[in-house]
């Protein structure tokens, strides 16, 4: 079996600092947050823009944040291209793709990969459910600029539709068909699949060979979804953007916390966690300009593991 890649989702549209106190509500604190679960064994990032400053738009927060990450680490970074901006406003389709135009590039950008309602299961969400669009236009055009840019493209799939969505783009020409992306399987929230074994064969048996998928968990679902991945030969992302507790009741006191856990879960598992190195190699990254840009030797930052 192949080593595991982990995903920290450090900071989320959706989660607020009323339900945890250890949320990162700044870029110095997202990058930091950042830092210190790749230092835990998380070779990619999950960003979403946190920044109180109403002046700066999600775009620019997003490329001060990744500044700061890449003075720190050699991370991969990923961000997220939702409907929710961070203030906790849903954003028009202009401003979706302006995520496209991120300075400095990131190496992956997710993409919704279908329209369903996105319903929150928490009683302490402040949004508890709307539509999150992604009708197949907006789909097509984040595709293509992703490709124009030689992101890995990681697509969202909260239902086996989706990935219909995704093999129409590459029958259209939108993404190439030897093109590198990634798939993550999201359970736990409303509207999405039942976070059940048999739903992730299911996927499976509809997913083309050779691509990578992960599994990501909403809440109390978080350690059963990654369990069954690590087991069947997924990968895995956790981090404060899905999940706040460590255990039930008890609180992260950061992503560091979620991360140490699967690296102790994979390690009672028998299964070795890819480094960044690894990662980049197993998901046939497009850009190897970024890729050299990552090798970065900052003084007082020890590499990952040490």
């Amino acid at each position: 079996m192949e080593k595991l890649i982990i995903t920290a989702a450090v900071v989320g549209s959706h989660t607020h600092r009323e339900q945890t106190q250890h949320l990162p509500m700044t870029p110095e604190e997202v990058a930091e947050e950042a830092y210190q679960a790749y230092q835990a064994g998380a070779p990619i990032i999950h960003l979403h823009p946190k920044d109180p400053n109403p002046e700066k738009s999600d775009t620019e927060v997003t490329g001060e944040i990744i500044r700061l990450i890449r003075e720190r680490c050699d991370a991969i970074i990923q961000v997220g291209t939702g409907q929710i901006n961070r203030f906790n406003q849903i954003r028009n389709q202009e401003e979706r793709l302006d995520l496209l135009n991120i300075v400095p590039m990131p190496e992956m950008e997710t993409l919704n990969a279908g329209t369903f309602h996105f319903s929150l299961l928490s009683p302490s969400a402040k949004l508890k459910c709307f539509l999150m669009s992604n009708p197949p236009d907006l789909i097509e055009a984040f595709a293509r600029g992703m490709v124009e840019r030689k992101m890995h493209i990681e697509f969202e799939a909260y239902d086996l539709s989706h990935l219909r969505n995704i093999q129409a783009l590459i029958d259209s020409g939108a993404m190439p068909a030897d093109y590198p992306y990634s798939v993550n399987f999201v359970f736990g929230m409303g509207g999405s699949t039942f976070p059940d074994p048999r739903c992730i064969l299911y996927y499976l048996d509809h997913l083309p060979k050779g691509i990578h998928w992960t599994a990501s968990g909403v809440g109390k679902y978080q350690t059963r979804l990654i369990s069954m991945a690590m087991v069947m030969g997924g990968h895995v992302r956790v981090g404060l953007e899905d999940n706040i507790y460590l255990y039930k009741g008890v609180l992260a006191k950061g992503n560091r916390d979620l991360v140490e856990k699967v690296v102790r879960m994979a390690r009672e598992m028998g299964r070795e966690v890819a480094t960044v190195e690894e990662a980049r190699a197993m998901l046939l990254f497009p850009r190897s300009d970024i890729t050299q840009q990552c090798h970065v030797d900052v003084v007082g930052h020890p590499a990952q593991g040490e």
